[in-house]
């Protein structure tokens, strides 16, 4: 298994599931992972357990600031980070400095610039939307597909 996509549908994103496929699934270099929050606890074991990751994608209510930089820092292998937040968060990131948006931050914006590409967006982009609905989505509205 080389690509795998996973929802947590509450808020309680269980930190043992990284360990399993990390423990079952050695060749897994995309991860998609759909959830309320992610805290750093929950990258700094996801980063242990699945450290060959080249392709990671976050789409969630809220993402703690230092989730990102434990995942930019310890994921050596990471080449695509792609970053989405809901618009509807209850924590809106511009008001808790422990949130995203992580344009803000030069450190952060120093470990950005070493990954091939990185996509940062609250709600919903033409990615986003593709890859929730599918590219035959955005086709049968006549919009271009996702770059």
């Amino acid at each position: 298994l080389e690509s795998l996509t996973l929802e947590f549908y509450f808020c309680d994103c269980r930190y043992n599931i990284f360990q399993v496929i990390g423990a079952n699934c050695k060749n897994l270099i995309t991860l998609r992972l759909r959830s309320c929050v992610f805290y750093h606890e929950v990258a700094a074991i996801l980063a242990e357990s699945v450290p060959g990751l080249k392709v990671l994608t976050l789409r969630c209510a809220d993402i703690e600031k230092q989730a990102a930089e434990v995942l930019l820092d310890k994921l050596e292998n990471l080449e695509e980070l792609y970053l989405s937040l809901s618009p509807t968060s209850s924590k809106t990131p511009f008001a808790e400095p422990r949130f995203l948006p992580p344009l803000k931050d030069e450190a952060m914006l120093q470990k950005i610039t070493k990954l091939r590409e990185f996509h940062f967006c609250i709600g919903y982009c033409m990615p986003c939307i593709a890859e929730t609905m599918g590219e035959s989505y955005l086709q049968a509205l006549n919009l271009p597909p996702p770059i």
